[in-house]
């Protein structure tokens, strides 16, 4: 915090900012709708290399977070079916943000308890940080691209609306899964995590719409 010292007739008038923490910070970054941790490596040995401890992690159903065997996660098929039966339910507000980006904050608050925690999120992993148990040991927040994704905002709404009310929760029902590869988009998503991404993108409050609270 700063602190002023008056001015007297032989010093100037200055002010002392000291730092919050005297170690950089440990960074939590949380990774964007099905993308892989591994994209975030530049970036997370680029502030590793100005001192701070930095963890990237998958979410559950995407990467290496899969109940899967090492050799089987180079089975694209073993993947294919794990998403299917294994992590159907998988859902971004109970799983993604309230167990495993929770996961990750508990993880490097026990250690590095003498650090300030930062959160870095990316697209969803912004929208999510709100509803982790223990946000309120976050020092500081990073949001990259973190938008209310109702389709009234996109670019194009009536694309948008295409593909959220009928050719996302489709495709997930039919296939069991989201085959956001075969889309040209990012990495196969769980049906669960695809029907509520869906679910949101149709509510003006986006993830943080609860029909419960609607009474």
């Amino acid at each position: 915090p700063p602190s002023r010292r008056p001015p007297s007739s032989s010093s100037p008038s200055s002010t002392t900012t000291t730092p919050v923490s005297a170690r950089p910070p440990a960074v939590v970054v949380s990774c964007a709708t099905g993308t892989k941790r591994s994209f975030y490596e530049p970036f997370a040995r680029h502030l590793a290399g100005l001192g701070c401890a930095v963890l990237t992690f998958d979410y559950r159903g995407i990467g290496d977070s899969f109940p899967l065997t090492s050799h089987q996660l180079k089975d694209e098929r073993a993947r294919t079916n794990s998403l299917i039966h294994d992590l159907a339910g998988t859902t971004i507000r109970d799983h993604w943000g309230m167990q495993d980006q929770t996961a990750a904050l508990q993880y490097m608050i026990q250690k590095y308890p003498e650090r300030e925690i930062v959160l870095v999120g990316h697209s969803v992993g912004g929208h999510v940080c709100g509803l982790s148990p223990i946000r309120d040991k976050i020092s500081r927040i990073l949001f990259v691209a973190v938008n209310n994704a109702h389709h009234n905002h996109a670019r194009s709404p009536a694309r948008r609306v295409a593909e959220v009310f009928f050719l996302l929760p489709f495709v997930s029902h039919l296939l069991g899964y989201l085959p956001s590869k075969r889309l040209g988009l990012f990495e196969d998503l769980p049906k669960g995590v695809a029907l509520q991404w869906a679910f949101f993108s149709r509510q003006k409050d986006y993830l943080f719409y609860n029909k419960y609270d609607r009474n």
